[in-house]
Order: C-alpha cells, then sequence, then structure tokens
C-alpha cells in the first residue's frame, strides 16, 4: 500500500470513510506497555510450503531487537488451528452467508461457470479467472460433496478468532510469517497455489495486519513480516511498523536503480 510505514494511517483513515470511528489511528500508543507473541510458522500445513530459513531468522532478529530496545518480552507460541488455515479459508471464501452465494456464484456474475472448462480455457489463454481462483471453484464443488467437513472448518473459523482475540485482547501483537518463501518468481506460486493462506487466514478472520519490511535476503530480495492484533487495534500495529522502520530497517531499494 506504501512504502513508508507513516503514510498508512492517511490511506487507511481514506479507505475506512465513515467506518474511521471504529478505529483509534490518533490513539498515541505506548509500545513497552504492549503484550508481543511470535508464531514462526503455521504449524505444519500439508498443502503449504516450509518458511525460508532467511525469513526465521529476520523474524528473530525483530524479537530480539523488541526485547532489547523496548525492554519487553516476546512469547514463542503455537496456535494450533492456523495449520488449517488454507482449509479455513477455502471453507470461509466457499459461501456468502448472509447471500447465500458461493465463491463460484460470485465468479460467473450472474451465469454460469464450469470449473472444468474455465480450467481448459486457462490452459489456452482464454479465461478472465486465475488459476488459483479457478481452484477455489473446484475446491468449493469438492466441499459441497462433504458439507460436515466444511461446516468443521467453519467452525474452526470461528473457535481460531476467539482464541486470537483471547490471546491478545486490546493490548497484544503477534509477529507471523506473511509467506513461506522469498519473493518467488513469476508463475512460480502455481506450482504452490496455497502459499498465500498466510496472509488468507487473516483476511478471513477480519484482523488487522500491518506487513513491515525487513530489508534484503543474501540474493538481494525483499523480507518481510507480518504484524496482527485484535478487531480494530490497527493503531497497534501502525505503531509498531513505523517504531520498526526507524529503529530496525524500513523499505530497502531492492537494486541500484
Amino acid at each position: 500500500m506504501c512504502r513508508y510505514a507513516v503514510d498508512l494511517p492517511l490511506v487507511l483513515k481514506v479507505m475506512a470513510g465513515k467506518n474511521i470511528e471504529k478505529l483509534s489511528l490518533d490513539k498515541e500508543v505506548s509500545l513497552c506497555s504492549l503484550k508481543f507473541f511470535s508464531m514462526e510458522n503455521d504449524g505444519g500445513c500439508l498443502f503449504v510450503s516450509p518458511v525460508d530459513e532467511e525469513l526465521v531468522q529476520a523474524q528473530r532478529r525483530v524479537v530480539k531487537h523488541l526485547e532489547v530496545e523496548l525492554g519487553v518480552s516476546v512469547q514463542p507460541i503455537n496456535i494450533y488451528n492456523l495449520r488449517y488455515s488454507f482449509q479455513i479459508w477455502s471453507a470461509s471464501m466457499s459461501s456468502d452467508g448472509s447471500k447465500g452465494q458461493s465463491f463460484t456464484d460470485l465468479m460467473a456474475n450472474g451465469s454460469s461457470l464450469w470449473p472444468s472448462l474455465e480450467l481448459l480455457k486457462w490452459m489456452f489463454g482464454l479465461s478472465k479467472h486465475t488459476l488459483p481462483a479457478i481452484g477455489l471453484a473446484f475446491t468449493e464443488k469438492l466441499a459441497n460433496l462433504n458439507p460436515e467437513g466444511n461446516a468443521k472448518m467453519i467452525q474452526k473459523a470461528k473457535h481460531l478468532k476467539e482464541e486470537i482475540k483471547s490471546l491478545l485482547g486490546d493490548y497484544g501483537i503477534l509477529l507471523y510469517p506473511s509467506h513461506p518463501k522469498i519473493a518467488p518468481k513469476h508463475n512460480e506460486p502455481l506450482a504452490m497455489p496455497f502459499n498465500f493462506a498466510y496472509t488468507g487466514i487473516f483476511n478471513v478472520l477480519g484482523l488487522p495486519v500491518t506487513q513491515c519490511p525487513l530489508g534484503l535476503s543474501k540474493a538481494g530480495l525483499p523480507l518481510g513480516i507480518q504484524i496482527i492484533s485484535s478487531q480494530h487495534n490497527d493503531h497497534l500495529t501502525l505503531a509498531l511498523a513505523q517504531h520498526l522502520e526507524k529503529s530496525l530497517v524500513g523499505w530497502t531499494p531492492p537494486g541500484s536503480i
């Protein structure tokens, strides 16, 4: 959204519109009084790549920096249900409970859509949909064959949101990888199409997240981390993002251009 964290509150105010009243973006945040938690991976989802070691080390640098600079304790945690992030995301996206619309219905935009036909069209560059979207449409079809399993994942989503909400409260922050791989090449994510679950899970849970740059890898590729808080506590993630930008590392040009 922005190159520098200091610009994020202004952008968010514009995006929020009338809903800005639900947030406290101008509230002063004392980072030393917050609770910090860190989780270095999703716990082992079979559909998702392992987290790259350089990303793990970058997150550990953030943890050490916070403990030294702020004098806080960053607690390592393991939130078990995050290993079901893709399944939860898929089940949550498969149906719009308020309108009874499925993801495939939304893709079709009032007409009919057959995932197998769209996949064939995609192979010849004729589909207007992306491969992950088509894959989700397929997943949705399979989910309809197992409504009990789908309902189970919806329940997991509710429990996971409550667990994170209870853990973080109004003064907690969770550090979590943004993606398991470092800046994949074009089309490379098609080989592991579910790696987006690291960010997708917080979208469907409705939790605020700020993605922070953490410099470059040995190969000169950008590193980053997610900062998560409870609902409507965006001011916490934004405050930490600005602190890291000033005291640790901010946006770094990926090359000499």
